[in-house]
């Protein structure tokens, strides 16, 4: 079903003469294999289903008669999904998909979340992108690759110059707060021997996992744009994921980063659906254990 490009081959023995900036970029190996008319509609169909589920579960959100309306948007986007997937107006629905997306946006502005934007920016690439095109795939990647390395990196830097993550207020907050719903982070604290009242961790274990968080977002989105460490810095978003999905349950904002990058690193829709599938396994089985379901 995923066909690759017929002159792959050929585009992996280029000169050094006919590479690119982007070339240079991706690295000739990376080039070569990101090279697929499968892997932009895989991610097209996937930012669909983003776009569909969330749709749907908005309309839980919501009284009647918005949330028939929301029902109405969520069975387009799927009707527009399968076109994405399936047929070769892929782009077209792609678009459309994109359009519905920002004019909900500019209705609920400023109320919008970051993943909202970000999905916006990624449908809105991988519209205009013709996957026939060399160069126009090339470009695509390297847009989505400095999105999700920016999403990493401004989380980390945002919870850097809050200075909230230093002595721990912020995790001692969130886990006082809703223990049920950061049940990792209480976990932690509990193991740790935290008081809830303080205000603060304590001690370095406790510190240090809270201190490697923002640390963990910034290091992973420098290495997503470095040729060298992008493979080591997307496992490394993998695991960060797991975590965030135990911890704070922000499945969409999960989802659309695990896409991003997933495909910024080149790999093929084999790997991504078995990394998207032993996501979702491992963020069950960690809140199984810790109790939550």
């Amino acid at each position: 079903m995923w066909q690759t490009c017929d002159h792959m081959s050929k585009e992996s023995q280029l000169p050094a003469s006919a590479t690119t900036a982007v070339d240079l970029y991706f690295g000739v190996t990376l080039h070569a294999e990101a090279r697929t008319q499968s892997l932009l509609r895989f991610a097209r169909a996937s930012a669909m289903i983003l776009v569909g589920s969330e749709t749907f579960a908005a309309s839980g959100r919501v009284e009647s008669p918005a949330a028939i309306l929301f029902l109405q948007l969520s069975a387009v986007f799927w009707v527009l999904l399968s076109a994405a997937a399936f047929t070769r107006h892929s782009r077209a629905a792609t678009l459309v998909a994109w359009f519905g997306l920002a004019t909900g946006i500019l209705a609920t502005f400023p109320d919008v979340a970051n993943h909202t934007w970000g999905l916006s920016l990624t449908l809105l690439v991988l519209g205009l992108c013709d996957e026939r095109d060399q160069k126009q795939r090339q470009y695509a990647m390297l847009i989505i690759t400095v999105l999700v390395a920016s999403i990493f990196a401004y989380s980390g830097l945002q919870k850097m110059l809050s200075g909230l993550w230093f002595e721990g207020e912020m995790p001692a907050w969130l886990a006082s707060s809703d223990p049920t719903r950061f049940a990792l982070l209480s976990s932690i604290a509990d193991a740790t021997g935290q008081t809830p009242s303080s205000g603060e961790w304590s001690g370095a274990l406790a510190l240090g996992v809270s201190n490697l968080v923002w640390v963990g977002e910034i290091a992973i989105g420098v290495g997503l744009m470095t040729r060298r460490f992008r493979r080591s810095a997307a496992v490394a978003a993998v695991v960060l994921l797991v975590l965030i999905e135990v911890d704070a349950k922000e499945f969409h904002f999960g989802g659309l980063a695990l896409l991003l990058t997933a495909f910024s690193t080149g790999w093929s829709p084999a790997v991504i659906t078995s990394a998207i599938a032993t996501t979702a396994v491992a963020v069950y089985s960690v809140l199984i254990a810790v109790g939550v379901v």
